[in-house]
This record gives C-alpha cells, structure tokens and sequence, in this order.
C-alpha cells in the first residue's frame, strides 16, 4: 500500500464558539482546500449552535444535531474527568466538577479540555482555580 499524501484523507473539524464571518471563513476554508489540495475525499466538518453558519456548508439540507442532555453532559464529564477513580470519594471535587460542567454549557470540546485538566490534579484548590477562571471567563464574555 503506497505511504503518499494522495492516498490520505483530511478531516478538518472546527467548532466555532461565535459567528463566522463571510471574510474569515474565505480565509478558513482557502487554507483547508491548500492542506486538502492533494487528498481526494477530504472533507470540512463546521459545527455552530447557530444557524447562521450553514450558508457556508455544501450539505443539504444542513445536519442539525440536538443538544445533549443535562444528564448525559454531566454522566459525560463526570466520566473522563475522574476516569475509573470514585467520584464518591472526593466528594469536595465532586461538588466542584458539578459547578464547572454547568458553566461549560453543555460544549462537549470544552469539556475535553477541563477534563485533561482536572484529571492532573486531584486537588481542591487547582480545581477551585479553574472554576473560578471559568466563571471569571463566562462574566467576562456574557456582559
């Protein structure tokens, strides 16, 4: 089996927290087609809470994807934040990774992101830092 680029596909995922652009999404998709130039069936995944991002899409009719549950978004975190350790035996961080699945607002992204984080350290103290940045980033961004 040839080791070429042309024998490879790309997938390019982007999951964009704010609105996209017309301008900055030529620029997005001008460097995808570069990177994908010789790799045929290649594709651009772009992921939005909004609809307003499917202009941009060549599906159709675009995939709409449900919100996840509460209940599945915090079984998920829960998950690979403590991984195969009790969650029953820290109950302080327990408490902690509660407040901060709810400030992630049901991103599964984002919860891949602090769940590397606070699987580091089991400590209360880091995980009180990185729940009071996220409140701090969420204040910061909402008003």
């Amino acid at each position: 089996m040839p080791d070429s680029n042309e024998d490879r596909r790309l997938l390019v995922v982007v999951d964009l927290v704010g609105d996209l652009g017309e301008a900055a999404w030529n620029v997005l998709y001008s460097t995808c087609k570069q990177l994908m130039a010789s790799r045929s069936r290649s594709k651009i995944i772009l992921t939005n809470r909004s609809d307003r991002i499917v202009k941009f899409g060549t599906t159709r009719p675009a995939l709409r994807l449900s919100y996840v549950s509460s209940e599945a978004f915090w079984y998920f975190f829960k998950t690979i934040t403590f991984g195969s350790t009790d969650p029953k035996m820290h109950p302080r961080l327990l408490h902690l990774a509660m407040d901060i699945a709810k400030t992630l607002n049901r991103s599964l992204i984002a919860a891949n992101i602090n769940a590397c984080l606070l699987r580091e350290n089991f400590d209360v103290r880091y995980w009180s830092k990185v729940r009071a940045f996220l409140r701090g980033n969420v204040q910061k961004h909402i008003i």
